[in-house]
């Protein structure tokens, strides 16, 4: 609620670059020339659709930051799991973080979780948090685990790109 779905999909969609960065600084997979210009290439293109916000008056807010610092941690994550996952496979990773994941979470929401009126949701919000919770965080965190693991990160980080397009379809229609 911090920043528009727009923005933030743009914001979001830095990450191949980031990733693109870090693999390169770590050496541990090579990036062809490609890869490394059709990055460039879409991280201008963001940063064209960015620059109100990002230019001499800084129109980004606190949402925004948050958004490019959640990036930044996701592709460090993106690269850090991926020994992990080729050794212990994607689920065996998963499950292994949502567990360790609670306890931060549960200190974060815990108090607003506690206060909602769990009975008083509509059906459809009850299937947005079923989507939310199996599909988009449970299955897709084990389908993009297992196709780095496939693919490797540097072909798969530019997947991100997808983001904006997407989103600003959604916004639009």
């Amino acid at each position: 609620y911090l920043s528009s779905p727009f923005s933030t999909a743009l914001i979001v969609a830095c990450g191949p670059l980031m990733t693109f960065v870090i693999l390169a600084v770590g050496g541990s997979e090579r990036l062809s020339r490609a890869q490394v210009v059709g990055a460039l290439l879409a991280c201008s293109g963001i940063l064209i659709f960015l620059a109100d916000k990002i230019g001499l008056g800084w129109q980004a807010g606190f949402g925004d930051l948050v958004l490019l610092a959640a990036t930044v941690l996701f592709s460090m994550h993106t690269v850090a799991a991926r020994d992990i996952i080729m050794r212990r496979g994607a689920m065996l990773v998963m499950a292994y973080t949502t567990i360790m994941a609670l306890a931060p979470l549960m200190l974060i929401t815990g108090i607003a979780g506690f206060a909602t009126d769990w009975t008083a949701l509509p059906p459809m919000v009850w299937l947005g948090l079923a989507w939310a919770l199996v599909v988009s965080s449970f299955t897709g965190w084990i389908v993009w685990g297992w196709v780095n693991r496939l693919l490797g990160v540097a072909r798969t980080a530019p997947l991100m790109y997808l983001l904006p397009p997407i989103a600003g379809w959604w916004m639009t229609g």
